[in-house]
């Protein structure tokens, strides 16, 4: 038995109880309450707030006379002093002695008795339960709370010194290190992730008694590295405590596991204060110092040998034009309607399959992106937006082509499309740029071809409007359209223009057409330049009008 008991004295559970460091007992269990007195108090050199003590029945001396239910030490939390139930009447007694003295310090004719002082010196704390700690599996383990309430049980209480404090502040869970292992392995790292020091525990800052005394050493706290690592860590304390510090020794680690195991591991960090990118007076240091390769700084506003980070209204369209609302909502401008219906809009892009959503999105976006330019914005390098425009004035032709192409003549058809006949603008740069790496680049980029899918009810719908055309011929009635018409802009059309500029400036029967005479004289045109009229279009304005596959809009 002595043997057994040798061995059991060894154990982590055993070392964890230090005689020496007694302070009281627990009296009750609803909120842990803990009865002690000044002179313990003292031999252990004061409890500050926030201190752990350790609660246990057995005797580490005599491990192998414990039976099993009692091998156990509950782990407290001092919170505040509390009262014993007896302190009402002490309390009495303190107070007329208060009243009894006749000088601020006390005379020797008028001090407590010792029968009465020894009872004076007890108190009580109030604590939480941290947990439980147990010997499971040849491992020390800690639980959440305890398994039962033990009413008959002498629970002595102690503080924790240096190696039994050690343990508590650094105690890693055996679940938590198989975990840690396992996530190791899943990043992929190579080699143990060592554990680092971050500091020493210290209870209260006015620490006079512990620096002086050998028992007081400072116990070192070490932080396991896997803790940064895909999980959530909160670094929380007062001003001036070390928190910055604490934050940069993190980053640190987390470098140092990456380079020590040849893996790359972001790290991004929202420096609200500056007290990271650049170098402060508290801790003599900035990340960007420290690893000036590895780092790079945004800021949004311009300062030198930093990236800058802004919302770009043009690309970020929904950040920018929520930025746009507030302002707008804050001036107390939105209740007018125009602007309601703009604040209103919405610039969620829809799915591409849906054609007429997504065609009436990309015309919504091309007018808010101008009206930015218009109000001051600086646009981006090329920015042009192209707009797939009247695209429904070639589905019918070239399905009646491909319907006669295709069923009448037999021939397979692979698919419809129609050829941009102009090149964009990126590429007509491209052409006076000597680079030919540029004008590869443009031309990769650019895409000629705007498919149109073959569709037999536009063939039917086409052959019943030429049959109405053909009908009208025949009939004599060639009635011009209304001067309105005329006048009215194409949607997406080329530098906006009217129907009777891009239709009937085209047409033969201009000539003695009332509706175009009246159109090209207008209300201001001057007879030299109604004459333009009706002259012939020359070959590049006819170049530039049939090119309308895509019509851009530049800003």
């Amino acid at each position: 038995m002595q043997n057994v008991n040798l061995i059991l004295i060894e154990s982590m559970l055993a070392k964890l109880i230090q005689l020496e460091n007694f302070i009281g007992w627990v009296y009750d269990y609803q909120i842990a309450r803990v009865m002690t007195n000044d002179f313990t108090k003292y031999r252990v050199l004061g409890i500050p707030h926030n201190s752990c003590l350790a609660v246990a029945s057995i005797n580490p001396n005599e491990m192998s006379h414990v039976p099993e239910e009692k091998q156990e030490i509950i782990l407290l939390c001092v919170l505040v002093a509390t009262k014993l139930p007896q302190d009402d009447d002490l309390m009495r007694t303190k107070i007329d002695h208060f009243k009894d003295q006749k000088s601020s310090i006390g005379t020797p004719d008028r001090q407590i008795d010792e029968i009465t002082q020894n009872e004076l010196q007890f108190g009580g704390l109030e604590c939480r339960v941290l947990g439980t700690f147990f010997m499971d599996r040849d491992g020390l383990w800690l639980g959440s709370d305890f398994e039962s309430f033990a009413m008959v049980i002498c629970l002595s209480v102690y503080r924790l010194y240096r190696k039994a404090l050690k343990k508590i502040v650094n105690y890693l869970d055996p679940i938590y290190h198989y975990a840690a292992h396992a996530l190791v392995e899943q990043l992929r790292l190579k080699g143990e992730i060592k554990p680092y020091k971050i500091g020493k525990a210290c209870y209260p800052f006015t620490d006079r008694i512990h620096r002086r005394d050998r028992r007081a050493e400072k116990v070192p706290v070490f932080v396991q590295p896997a803790d940064f690592l895909a999980r959530r860590t909160a670094d929380l304390g007062m001003t001036r405590t070390g928190k910055s510090k604490m934050i940069k020794q993190m980053v640190s680690v987390v470098k140092r596991v990456a380079d020590e195991s040849h893996n790359k591991i972001g790290q991004i960090i929202y420096d609200i204060n500056g007290e990271y990118a650049n170098a402060n007076q508290q801790d003599k240091g900035a990340l960007t110092d420290i690893y000036p390769e590895d780092t790079l700084r945004y800021r949004m506003l311009e300062t030198p040998n930093v990236e800058e980070l802004q919302n770009n209204f043009y690309i970020q369209l929904n950040d920018g034009f929520a930025i746009i609302r507030r302002v707008v909502e804050e001036n107390k401008n939105h209740q007018q309607n125009d602007v309601a219906v703009f604040l209103n809009a919405s610039f969620d892009e829809p799915e591409k399959d849906n054609k007429s959503s997504y065609r009436r999105w990309q015309v919504r976006t091309a007018a808010y992106q101008s009206m930015l330019f218009m109000a001051g914005f600086s646009a981006p390098n090329s920015s042009k937006y192209q707009l797939e425009a009247n695209l429904a004035l070639y589905h019918q032709k070239l399905n009646f082509y491909s319907h006669i192409w295709q069923e009448l003549r037999g021939q397979p058809l692979d698919g419809t499309a129609v050829i941009a006949t102009d090149f964009p603008q990126a590429v007509k740069e491209a052409l006076s740029n000597p680079d030919p790496l540029a004008l590869e680049t443009a031309l990769a980029a650019w895409e000629p071809l705007a498919p149109i899918e073959y569709d037999l009810a536009n063939k039917d719908r086409t052959l019943f409007e030429f049959g109405q055309v053909v009908d009208a011929i025949e009939d004599g009635q060639f009635a011009p359209p209304p001067i309105e018409r005329l006048r009215e802009a194409i949607p997406g059309a080329w530098t906006h223009e009217r129907f009777g500029t891009r239709i009937c400036h085209n047409c033969d029967a201009r000539f003695s057409c009332d509706s175009y005479r009246r159109y090209a004289r207008g209300t201001r045109q001057t007879a030299e330049r109604s004459m333009t009229y009706f002259i012939d279009p020359d070959p590049d304005q006819e170049d530039r009008r049939t090119n309308g596959l895509r019509d851009e809009i530049q800003v």
